[in-house]
Parts: C-alpha cells; structure tokens; sequence
C-alpha cells in the first residue's frame, strides 16, 4: 500500500515540475518589461506562489497533512482490522454454533431412537401381559365350565337315580305282598339307597 508520505511528496514534485520552466525561459510581458522587474505580472506571480508554497513548508502544513492522513489511514486499518476480527469470530461462533446443533440433532435422533425402541418393548410386554391375563381367565372360565358342569352331571345323576329309585321301589311295591318280599324288598331299597349315596 502506497504510503501518504509519498503520495504528498509526489504531489509537490508535480507542483515543482510545473512551476519549473518559468525558471528556465525568461518571459516577456506583453509591454516587453524585463523579466525581473516587479512590473512584470508573471514574476509577482511567481514570488506569491513561491512564498505560499515556503509559508506552508515553514508551518509544515505538508508534515501536518500527512500525519493527519496517516491517522485517517491508521484508523481505517484498525476498523478493516477490527472487523476482520469480527468476521472471524462469528465464523469460528458459527462453526461452534453448526457443531452443537449437529451434537443436538444427534441426541435428538438417539432420545427419538430411545423412545420408539421403549415404546416397542412396552408394547410387546404390554401385549404379553393382556395375553397371560386372557390365558388365566380362559382356564378359570373353563375350570368354571368344568364345575359347572360336574355339578349339573351329578345334580342329573342324583334326579336320574332318585327316579330311577322311584321307579323301582314303585314296581317293587307292585309284586305281592308276601312277608319275605316285603323283607327283602325293604333291604334291598335300604341297600340301594345307601349305594346311590355314594356315588
């Protein structure tokens, strides 16, 4: 980067370089006055311009421009600087941003991955309980079933063996009268009756 310095001393080499053939040819006024007489326009001219250019090296306004330029120049470097910071710090918060939110989305995938192998097993063991609850009440209900109907065999039995007994003893009762019939057959009712309580 081209410095101020040199901008401004180019600058005064230009100026110089333009002022320089007043120096090397003589001019002739239009009355043909010499040229180094104060009557001669453009030698005024040229002593103005000559004391304005030593008054300003004498109050060095061309250092002063300078090193205000200079610090113009400083500044504007220290803000490109400032911001170049910047920019790398938000690049290097980004790609830390860019790296968490790659970390969460991973978690995030596990916590989702987590929860639908819980729920799956939940559901199997869910599934496994409601088929052991409906396999215990299916053999109550048939043990149930299986009393039920002992009890409704048995109370059958019991009618088909009263009226079976019923019967008997009416067509027992039916034969003649003897008294060895009558003996026998009040041992035989006792003795069935004793049999039929047994089953």
């Amino acid at each position: 980067m081209v410095s101020i310095r040199k901008i401004t001393y180019r600058f005064l080499i230009t100026v110089l370089i333009g002022i320089f053939p007043i120096f090397v040819q003589p001019v002739i006024a239009a009355d043909d006055v010499a040229f180094l007489s104060l009557d001669n326009t453009n030698l005024v001219v040229l002593i103005a311009f000559l004391a304005f250019i030593a008054i300003l090296l004498y109050l060095k306004v061309p250092a002063k421009i300078t090193e205000l330029l200079d610090n113009r120049q400083q500044s504007i470097k220290d803000e490109i600087d400032g911001a170049t910071s910047l920019l790398e710090e938000s690049k290097s918060l980004l790609a830390d941003l860019e790296r968490e939110h790659k970390v969460n989305i991973a978690k995030a995938e596990t916590i989702l991955s987590d929860a639908e192998i819980e729920a799956k097993r939940f559901l199997t063991e869910s599934k496994k309980e409601i088929r052991m609850a409906i396999e215990r009440k299916i053999k109550l209900a048939e043990e149930q079933i299986k009393a039920s109907e002992k009890l409704v065999i048995k109370s059958i039995k019991d009618r088909a063996i009263d009226k079976a007994f019923l019967t008997t003893e009416s067509q027992l009762r039916e034969l003649p009268k003897s008294g060895l019939n009558k003996t026998l057959l009040e041992d035989s009712l006792a003795s069935l009756d004793q049999d039929f309580k047994k089953l």
